[in-house]
């Protein structure tokens, strides 16, 4: 089977009477849920779209999951960020016997 890009599955959201948006709404579930699901990984969203469209999951994200339909474990988002969003001034990050100096509110 070819692979699947949005405008195939959309076209296939509306044959059952869905949008992205209303896909998710309907399933309790934000209204961005399954936009999202499209451009990033996101399970909860991905097995909406599954469901709905009876498509192979590899066919519509070949990077996230294998052609058996089986998720690709490690290729999510969060095991690929970097550590700029570590905050370097924490005492894990502080060098060996060094400590960060709080002022309290007398001190001047």
């Amino acid at each position: 089977m070819h692979r699947k890009d949005i405008y195939d599955v959309k076209r296939e959201l509306a044959k059952a009477g869905f949008t992205l948006t209303s896909l998710a709404t309907t399933a309790g579930f934000s209204e961005s849920l399954c936009r999202v699901s499209m451009r990033e990984p996101c399970l909860s969203g991905e097995r909406l779209i599954i469901e709905t469209t009876g498509f192979n999951p590899h066919d519509i994200w070949p990077d996230r999951y294998a052609s058996n339909g089986v998720r690709i474990i490690g290729r999510n988002k969060s095991s690929t960020k970097s550590p700029h969003h570590i905050r370097k001034n924490t005492p894990e990050f502080l060098p060996i016997g060094q400590t960060r100096r709080y002022k309290r509110s007398g001190d001047m």
